[in-house]
């Protein structure tokens, strides 16, 4: 029985880790890329030296890492798949942002591909912010639910904060990045505490 648990903490910091490693090591291999002005996208985009790399090795494969996570997660504590359910809109946010890469430059308006790339993002956000704040509804959460309603108001606010461009956008998506992944080692530590 500790098998699943113990598999579903694995795959939540498996995503977390990879969440910083990818934008860290091409980061490094994209010239000019700063991770105080650009986004994790700029990465990713069309026409980057790196971008294929990051979107369909990278992107893809923390999605996934996430949503093995919640698949795992929703069968030991079914009555908390809510909160699974919202938090697999990250897992489409990177996979869904790793299909469609966007225009050089992230921008708000682009080309289709840019549009989708867009949505996605945002369906991460709103879906990390939507399960944190979501905790409050639940005795099982209680003890997480006042830390991570400051999570869920951060994540908000940082995705309004990211979607125009400004010196620190990249700084702002850094800081709604670790909020969400630190969120989902903190919420699949409690589900391996409840399951063995």
């Amino acid at each position: 029985m500790h098998l699943l648990p113990t598999a579903a903490l694995v795959f939540a910091i498996l995503s977390a880790v990879l969440a910083v490693a990818v934008p860290m090591y091409y980061g490094r291999r994209k010239p000019g890329y700063s991770h105080l002005r650009h986004t994790i996208s700029e990465l990713g985009e069309m026409g980057s030296p790196v971008g294929k790399g990051v979107s369909y090795l990278g992107f893809i494969a923390i999605g996934i890492s996430l949503w093995l996570f919640l698949i795992i997660a929703v069968r030991l504590l079914p009555s908390e798949s809510d909160v699974f359910y919202m938090l697999s809109l990250v897992g489409a946010g990177y996979v869904g942002g790793g299909i469609f890469r966007c225009d050089p430059g992230a921008p708000f308006i682009g080309s289709w591909r840019t549009t989708l790339h867009n949505i996605f993002g945002a369906l991460e956000y709103v879906g990390a912010a939507g399960a944190f704040l979501a905790l409050e509804r639940s005795v099982f959460w209680s003890a997480l639910s006042g830390v991570m309603s400051i999570a869920g108001v951060i994540v908000f606010f940082c995705l309004v904060g990211i979607s125009f461009p400004h010196p620190f956008r990249g700084l702002m998506q850094r800081i709604a990045e670790t909020t969400i992944f630190g969120g989902v080692v903190l919420i699949a530590w409690w589900v391996y505490r409840a399951s063995v």
